[in-house]
């Protein structure tokens, strides 16, 4: 595959979808549980084992749920058989412990895909519908957010209201599954709440109808969906038959996970390794399958996306391109402002500012010292102040663990301070690998660290394909699109080495924020890693100030943690800058 899969001449399917979102013709949003993830919102599987945590916990029910999982592959079915134990076990309603489950942990702003959503949908306006299987409201406050709108500008159907939602003039979300909003919400339930195999055949046909019905009067585009609904599949087969449905389109990354535990399970019964594919050639020969089976199938385009970071850029193309469709569709390099063209002229332009050689070569002699002096002030004039805050925030956590090592019940101010300060970080400076003229390879390289005295020949050389399987966090955050937590395996052998618990962020920009041009629309070009010397709490492990690093701390309550996104956007926003201004020609003056 190319180094991109947004691109014309490489993806017909993305060339379509630009080309219906630049037209006149009608289009509706199909939404799944994809797009609520990065919110912090639990996936299906995971909802239902967090429904199930219940009954795990309970001594008379042990094994249950995990015989439930093996005998009740189906998981509306098992859905089915949990919901029905819990009513057993507590006096709540089905309501209640599914959305006890659904918000269990406190949500995120909505990340860069429900944000870039919202603008899409309010660019599209009236051209627009959109149907959500998600039972959260994250949709609806990225909307309000993107919008500034007010609650009441922005309605929401049940399937009961499929004709009010059709006729509807303003922006309508069709919650074909049932709405279950969050505690404080500005928007109240929908129901009927579909999660259960009976509650799926009782309200199927109806499903199918609705999207049968969107799919014959306009383009269906689905995002955040696996389309193995068979409500969802099921119309646009039997519309594609009969020749009444227009052309679709599906945003999709292919899975590499099924792929990776295959080879892992054949490696295991000692098959011998030139027997064993390659997983990334079982995923290309899998994916390649099923595009070919639900274009032919249902009339569905798949825009193939190598990362989830590239599903928000695929919606973020669509913008730039309605903001301006003929410069979109100009095929000149020098004026088009198609991702991969933009894509080229930031990486020419960094590269150059940086004295970088094509194919990712970290900057040599004077250039690689500015790189890490430059990211040393970063550290030590932003970040560092940054950390020093949130330490004094959680003040209390480390005076707790101060007790219980020394045994005192108050703790000196001078001796308290002692397991932060002793506390060592860094920076490093990732950025995508880019080969003018040529198809680079979709991967990162570590071009500069800012302590100097750790630029050693093995770090420097330090290179990863861009994968959730990667060992670095900076190729996982470029993948994800978000920020990345990585703490490697704590190896009693080798506890002297500098770092053990990385923070990655990925580096956006636009051609706007390098040079005078017309294009607002980011690309990722990197990923900036703050990492540490102390180590991340294990799964059940109590905080030790001596041992763990305050961002195991900040980032014990997962989603919850507002600070830990506070220091995230920092990131971001350093890295960015970083980028922006650096000039190794400056640093030679």
């Amino acid at each position: 595959m190319s180094s991109h899969s947004l691109s014309f001449s490489g993806s017909s399917a993305f060339k379509g979808f630009i080309t219906t979102i630049c037209s006149d013709a009608p289009v509706t949003f199909v939404l799944g549980a994809g797009v609520s993830i990065e919110a912090g919102l639990p996936s299906w599987e995971s909802l239902l084992e967090q429904l199930a945590l219940p009954i795990l916990r309970d001594r008379n029910s042990s094994g249950l749920y995990e015989l439930i999982c093996a005998e009740e592959p189906e998981p509306t079915r098992r859905a089915e058989m949990i919901l029905e134990k819990r009513s057993e076990q507590t006096a709540l309603d089905s309501l209640h412990n599914i959305t006890a489950a659904l918000y269990k942990t406190k949500l995120n702003k909505g990340g860069a895909l429900l944000s870039s959503l919202a603008k899409l949908l309010l660019k599209l306006n009236k051209r627009v519908k959109v149907i959500t299987t998600n039972y959260d409201d994250c949709l609806e406050y990225a909307l309000r957010e993107a919008g500034k709108l007010e609650a009441t500008d922005i309605k929401v159907f049940g399937i009961d209201d499929f004709d009010a939602w059709s006729s509807c003039d303003g922006i309508g979300i069709l919650h074909i599954h049932g709405l279950i909003p969050r505690g404080d919400s500005l928007w109240g339930s929908v129901m009927p709440v579909i999660l259960t195999e009976g509650q799926y055949i009782e309200y199927g046909a109806r499903v199918q109808d609705i999207i049968r019905r969107q799919a014959e009067c306009s383009h269906c585009i689905f995002v955040g969906s696996s389309l193995t609904d068979a409500n969802t599949t099921h119309p646009l087969s039997s519309g594609y038959r009969a020749g009444d449905i227009k052309q679709a389109f599906a945003l999709m990354v292919p899975s590499e996970r099924s792929a990776f535990e295959l080879t892992e399970k054949r490696m295991a019964q000692g098959i011998p390794d030139d027997q064993i594919p390659e997983v990334d050639d079982l995923v290309d020969a899998y994916f390649d399958f099923r595009l070919k089976h639900i274009n032919n199938v249902y009339r569905t385009s798949v825009i193939r996306l190598k990362s989830y970071s590239q599903v928000t850029q695929c919606i973020q193309e669509a913008i730039v391109a309605l903001n301006n469709p003929s410069g979109y569709m100009d095929d000149d390099p020098k004026n088009s402002s198609r991702y991969g063209f933009r894509l080229g002229r930031i990486m020419r332009y960094i590269y150059n500012r940086f004295d970088i050689k094509d194919g990712g070569i970290a900057p040599g002699n004077g250039a690689s010292v500015a790189v890490s002096d430059a990211l040393e002030n970063l550290l030590t004039e932003i970040i560092k102040p940054k950390l020093d805050s949130l330490y004094s925030q959680n003040l209390e956590a480390y005076r707790k663990s101060m007790r219980e090592k020394i045994k005192v019940t108050r703790v000196p101010k001078e001796k308290l301070a002692e397991p932060y300060e002793s506390e060592n970080f860094g920076l490093h400076l990732w950025l995508r690998v880019f080969e003018d003229g040529r198809n680079a390879p979709f991967e990162v390289f570590l071009v500069g660290s800012s302590s100097y005295s750790r630029r050693d020949g093995n770090i420097m050389t330090q290179c990863s394909p861009i994968s959730w399987r990667s060992v670095y966090a900076s190729a996982r955050s470029v993948y994800s699109g978000s920020f990345e937590l990585l703490s490697p395996s704590r190896n009693v052998n080798n506890l002297d080495r500098p770092w053990n618990m990385y923070m990655a962020v990925p580096i956006a920009i636009s051609e706007r924020d390098l040079f005078s041009a017309s294009s607002e629309g980011r690309v990722i070009v990197g990923a900036l890693v703050l990492q540490t010397s102390k180590y991340d709490m294990l799964p059940g492990e109590e905080f030790d100030c001596g041992f763990h690093s305050i961002l195991s701390l900040i980032s014990s309550s997962g989603s919850e943690s507002e600070q830990l996104n506070d220091l995230g956007n920092l990131l971001s926003e350093c890295g960015a800058d970083l980028v922006k201004t650096f000039n190794s020609r400056d640093s030679a003056k």
